[in-house]
């Protein structure tokens, strides 16, 4: 296959290139970061393969377009003034020392921290802007999560509330009458209703989606076996003699809302013209939801009840109500939601892998990223630290020097990112689902948590890092002067 061969090219070659190429650092870090550009490489793979609108050549004019721009103001400069020491920007009044209640409650360190963050302005914008990048990435992993494990929270327990399913033969109506009478006598049994059921083909102007047709015998008790609500209001929506609900993801699909009208299609290729009153909250197939008055305008006979909804008395007892039922011979099949809980757990458990992936490897980049920007500040500015030294600053004061700047940027950036990671989340989630599948839209506050968490967690350990950095810079070789 043509992918993973261009996957591990590309993941070999960028993390040879990058130890080979930054050497001088921390070894593990280099690879950690060429794992990072193969991962970049390999979503654009992605996307160049499932889309077909990306191709290695897009990829080519990208990489030469950043580095043109990167390179465009080095390559004007003449060989003397590059091989000289770059002279830090001028320090210059910034616009809190025109607040003078603030200012003058400032210490001296903190002015200093404070003209720094403007006097670097490149650098503070490029550090906000890559740890915001970083927070953001976290942020829709863990977002991710959430949409994705709401599909069973949502579905079997907020939408679904009957334990069972049971399907039957219409054909026989003492059969039928008998498998009525046995529920109601049945005490593992507390409440029960009649549905017809039925796939049909809903057909849209560019695409046809295969739907649920239900209908109730009591559409007042509806509600006792499965909501139908808004999924943001909350407000009930209830089939009458009007019209149907159809389902969220249908109505998303196929651009309908309440006033529009549906076309289905049976399996004989007849068509039939519904009005929809209402859109319901559904993460799980396609459902078109009617009351039997409205089934009989439109389908000019009343509905023959196919199949039973259950609540049980013990709804751990599903599997000995299940065999009770099958035996009985009238009931054909038996689908129970707690069967179905369990084999989306098991389907969202594994994409669960997939997630942490993400959150690792997000993660890893944020400490990356920070720890090569946290280098390049120390680089630039070794004079001025050296500087610091001499004047009797200790090695903890002048790490607390570049960590106060740091901890501001941190803040900022963690702030920015976790805005921007809720839009990115909502891309990805609404970009990743299927057809047949609405994720949950929801963002929980754990989530923003260990985002931000993070964050600062890897900003410590540069931190961390950094301070036995700035203790190794000698004032004496780094105050001399450049012939």
């Amino acid at each position: 296959m043509v992918f993973p061969t261009l996957f591990w090219i590309l993941a070999v070659v960028s993390a040879v290139l990058c130890c080979i190429g930054f050497y001088r650092f921390v070894w593990f870090m280099s690879v950690g970061y060429g794992l990072a550009v193969a991962g970049c490489g390999a979503a654009l793979l992605i996307a160049g393969l499932i889309g077909g609108n990306f191709s290695i050549p897009y990829l080519l004019l990208c990489v030469l377009l950043v580095t043109c721009s990167v390179c465009r103001s080095v390559l004007r400069e003449t060989p003397a003034s590059i091989m000289r020491p770059k002279a830090p920007p001028a320090g210059k009044r910034v616009l809190l020392e025109k607040v003078p209640f603030i200012w003058r409650r400032l210490s001296f360190s903190h002015k200093v921290t404070v003209r720094n963050l403007f006097r670097y302005g490149k650098r503070v914008l490029m550090t906000v802007v890559g740890i915001a990048g970083c927070a953001a990435l976290v942020l829709t992993g863990y977002g991710l999560n959430d949409a994705i494990g709401d599909i069973v929270t949502n579905q079997f327990q907020n939408v679904f509330h009957y334990n069972l399913l049971a399907g039957y033969s219409t054909e026989d109506a003492a059969e039928q009458q008998a498998l009525y009478d046995l529920l109601d006598s049945n005490a593992e049994i507390r409440e029960w209703m009649p549905q017809y059921r039925s796939t049909m083909t809903a057909l849209g102007e560019q695409k046809n989606y295969e739907v649920n047709l239900t209908v109730s015998e009591d559409i007042a008790r509806l509600g006792d076996f499965i909501s139908l609500q808004e999924r943001e209001s909350k407000i009930p929506t209830i089939p009458d003699a009007n019209g149907a609900v159809i389902t969220e993801k249908l109505a998303t699909l196929m651009g309908l809302s309440a006033g529009d009208t549906l076309t289905l299609q049976d399996s004989d290729n007849r068509r039939y013209t519904l009005q929809i009153v209402g859109v319901s909250e559904n993460y799980a197939s396609h459902f078109v939801y009617l009351s039997e008055p409205y089934y009989e305008e439109i389908f000019g006979a009343a509905p023959a009840y196919n199949s039973v909804i259950i609540n049980l008395t013990d709804p751990d007892n599903w599997k000995a109500v299940t065999e009770m039922l099958l035996a009985g011979g009238t009931v054909q099949m038996v689908s129970s939601n707690a069967e179905m809980l369990e084999h989306y757990i098991n389907v969202t458990d594994n994409l669960g892998y997939v997630v942490a992936v993400l959150i690792v490897s997000a993660g890893l980049l944020a400490f990356v990223v920070q720890y090569n920007l946290s280098n390049i500040n120390i680089t630039e500015r070794t004079r001025e630290i050296a500087t610091l030294k001499v004047l009797g600053f200790y090695d903890n004061e002048v790490s607390a020097y570049i960590y106060r700047e740091n901890i501001i940027l941190t803040i900022l950036g963690t702030a920015a990112g976790l805005l921007l990671g809720t839009g990115l989340t909502r891309f990805v989630v609404t970009t990743a689902e299927i057809d047949s599948i609405m994720f949950g839209r929801n963002i929980y506050p754990f989530s923003f948590l260990m985002a931000a968490f993070l964050t600062f967690l890897f900003s410590f350990l540069v931190n961390w890092a950094m301070h036995y950095r700035l203790k190794k810079i000698s004032m004496v070789e780094s105050m001399k002067s450049v012939d």
